[in-house]
């Protein structure tokens, strides 16, 4: 059996909830069983594009897709950790998206280009797997209605979100082509977000349409050849993320302060699940600066050098699981901290091979990029967390035909 489902002190951490508290067998002490689940997504698109010279150097492109999607699951599981038996849920749904662009290229020289663009982004919605009784309080807290087996569930489906991206740029080369400089501003609206809701009572979490965000940013790259072995490349990119809106759980709506509705015929006033302001999870500024180095030749054997190394600053924002304002939030989960991240390379070319030996997190940072609980507050302070993989060294070997 699974190691991730039996777990002999999880009852003595929940103080005799599971199993023996709650009612429900743990044969063997399996607390968590999930026998089936199956999900479908079948997609058929058609994609055209047209271009068109309006002047010798103004030139446009235009095209569109239109999609045929269908997504289906079910789901079986259950077990005490769930607080039920059994659970069985099954949902389905189909979505015709168009997505179109337009590009507009004006290059008034070989060493001048700039441009503008207008892309819409689509991406498909799914099913969700549902959580258990065992996190009926949170559920409570967001407004969700109690179902006909008198039991609180997630949406079953959450659909697509989409987005509108503008884009205005330029890539100019200078010295003779030694030099190369892009620089881009955008501006993103995100409509019908998905997102991660989590639940902190129980440890799960479910996918929602969180309403509106707008994201805004710009980067600038420079690459330079000093020499024709060398090449030297730094770049800087500003991103800022935020939801424009509140947004509620379910079918509530937001009047100014509250989620409201009522559902199942009884009035509920709640708080929202994202609040206007909250930020997407992503480290604001980003620094990437790279060497790459051409050594003599060895007879028919090219060594190189590769040299890659990533700052991002820190992450000051809340996110929505960090704001108070909203229903579900716990002050003690941290935001992004500040990386540093340090990648080697050096190998040999030759008659198609590529033979090198690579060294990655060369000063083995363990910065905390996500954290969440095991458990409730209320029964340890037990957290899970995710970082980069330890200092790795090793070699790799590649045939090219």
């Amino acid at each position: 059996m699974p190691e991730y489902i039996i777990d002999k002190t999880l009852d003595a951490e929940f103080d005799g909830l599971v199993c023996e508290g709650i009612g429900i067998p743990c044969p063997n002490g399996e607390i968590f069983f999930n026998p089936s689940s199956r999900l479908i997504d079948k997609q058929a698109a058609l994609f055209g594009e047209a271009n068109l010279s309006l002047t010798p150097t103004l030139k446009l492109t235009a095209g569109a897709r239109v999609s045929d999607v269908s997504y289906s699951g079910s789901f079986y599981l259950g077990g005490a950790f769930l607080g039920t038996p059994l659970i069985t849920s099954s949902a389905s749904a189909t979505e015709h998206p168009v997505t179109p662009k337009a590009v507009l290229t004006w290059q008034p020289g070989r060493d001048e280009l700039l441009y503008a663009s207008a892309t819409k982004g689509y991406r498909v919605g799914g099913i969700n797997t549902d959580v258990g009784a065992i996190c009926g309080a949170d559920l409570t807290t967001l407004g969700i209605p109690v179902g006909a087996d008198g039991i609180r569930h997630v949406p079953t489906t959450y659909s697509s979100d989409s987005l509108w991206s503008y884009e205005i740029g330029a890539k100019n080369d200078f010295l003779d082509r030694r030099l190369e400089v892009n620089t881009s501003l955008y501006w993103i609206d995100w409509s019908n977000i998905q997102q991660n809701v989590y639940l902190p009572s129980c440890g799960n979490e479910f996918v929602a349409n969180l309403g509106t965000v707008r994201s805004r940013g710009g980067d600038i790259e420079l690459r330079y050849r000093p020499s024709e072995p060398l090449v030297l490349s730094v770049s800087a990119s500003y991103t800022k993320a935020a939801y424009t809106e509140a947004s509620c759980a379910g079918a509530l709506g937001y009047n100014g302060t509250d989620c409201v509705g009522s559902p199942g015929g009884t009035p509920v006033a709640v708080a929202p699940i994202v609040s206007a302001g909250d930020a997407l999870l992503g480290a604001p500024w980003r620094f990437v600066s790279s060497i790459d180095y051409s050594l003599p030749k060895w007879g028919a054997t090219a060594p190189y050098f590769h040299a890659d190394y990533v700052y991002t600053s820190a992450q000051t924002a809340l996110l929505p699981g960090q704001d108070t304002r909203n229903a579900l939030y716990d002050t003690t989960i941290p935001s992004l901290p500040i990386t540093s991240d340090l990648d080697l390379r050096t190998g040999l070319r030759w008659s198609g091979f590529d033979l090198s030996l690579f060294a990655q997190n060369v000063t083995n940072s363990h910065p905390i990029l996500y954290e969440s609980r095991d458990v409730p507050y209320t029964y340890d302070d037990l957290y899970f967390a995710h970082t980069w993989r330890p200092r790795t060294i090793g070699m790799t070997g590649i045939y090219r035909f």
